[in-house]
């Protein structure tokens, strides 16, 4: 069986714990931990020790020292048993709530049992303040956001009909719509409210950050059978209905392997790989781009390419 990247990473991360404690470590000792060879072992160790951007052994916060008898690695952060921090449980603890939130009663049972088991760990803690900007959940979205989606999942959880304040991204003013929520999810960098719209008389998806306000109401609504929230997030990506314009992205092979696995694609003969996502949000597809630097580039379409080029030009001229 072909070793895969997956794989890798699954042994760096069982060794690097274990080897973290500034101790020389023999090759035949480390065999043992993973259970393949020494070459093995000595080519996962390369591929942090070796790096081209950063010092050799010297990552940030972990150093690797290869030696011919063995191994010595000395790491700031992955001392065992590691823990999580207040902070991190609390968002942890925080999550499963959203989670919770878009379930029915009987999947909300486990769901309700680890929170409480969270609960349990975080009473146990020392009663440090949270750190000012955890009130603001970073990428799982702002205060606003997370207020929306309190109010709008109390109203799903009973089948109430909410009004909204929503601005769309094109348009010039604030429109109010009376919508039955179905379901939200995390996509393409922001939060999205799956809804039927009164106004509208279909399904729509609404972006979280745009809802000026929510209110809930009194009416009740029932979910339409037929609805499916697969058919409106697939791939981490929103379709906001009908057939959605699609962007195709190369990316070259020092990374294409690693989302080949992810995605279980198929690599290119000269190893790179070129992939077609649905293109519901322009500004995912310029930070998706850009995190990968020259290792990516967008084929088409024109408007896609115009933007990841913007935005370029805004960095550099920054600088």
């Amino acid at each position: 069986m072909p070793d895969t990247a997956a794989a890798q990473l699954r042994r760096v991360l069982l060794l690097i714990p274990r080897l973290a404690d500034g101790v020389l470590h023999s090759y035949e000792e480390i065999v043992g931990l993973v259970g393949t060879d020494a070459e093995t072992i000595k080519r996962d160790l390369r591929s942090i020790a070796e790096r081209f951007d950063d010092p050799g052994g010297f990552l940030d916060n972990i150093q690797i020292f290869m030696e011919s008898g063995g191994v010595k690695v000395t790491a700031m952060h992955f001392h065992r048993p590691m823990r999580l921090t207040l902070a991190e449980l609390g968002a942890l603890e925080l999550g499963l709530a959203l989670v919770a939130a878009g379930r029915t009663p009987e999947d909300r049972k486990p769901i309700a049992s680890a929170r409480e088991r969270l609960r349990q760990v975080i009473a146990k803690l020392p009663k440090d303040p949270f750190p000012p900007e955890l009130h603001v959940a970073g990428e799982s979205g702002s205060e606003h956001d997370l207020a929306t989606l309190a109010v709008i999942g109390k109203a799903m959880r009973n089948n109430r009909k909410v009004r909204l304040a929503y601005r769309g991204g094109s348009a010039k003013r604030t429109s109010q719509r009376v919508v039955c929520p179905y379901q939200y999810a995390y996509a393409v960098g922001a939060w999205y409210l799956i809804a039927h719209c009164e106004q509208s008389k279909g399904i729509r998806v609404f972006r979280v950050d745009r809802i000026e306000s929510v209110e809930r109401l009194d009416d009740t609504y029932v979910v339409s059978s037929d609805f499916s929230p697969e058919d409106i997030v697939k791939d981490g990506q929103v379709f906001h209905g009908g057939a959605p314009e699609t962007v195709t992205i190369r990316y070259g092979p020092a990374v294409a392997r690693w989302i080949a696995e992810r995605e279980h694609r198929t690599l290119e003969k000269d190893g790179s790989l070129v992939r077609e996502y649905p293109l519901a949000d322009p500004t995912w597809v310029v930070r998706h781009v850009l995190q990968y630097g020259a290792d990516a580039e967008v084929v088409g379409p024109a408007g896609a390419r115009a933007a990841v080029r913007a935005a370029l030009q805004r960095i550099t001229s920054a600088d």
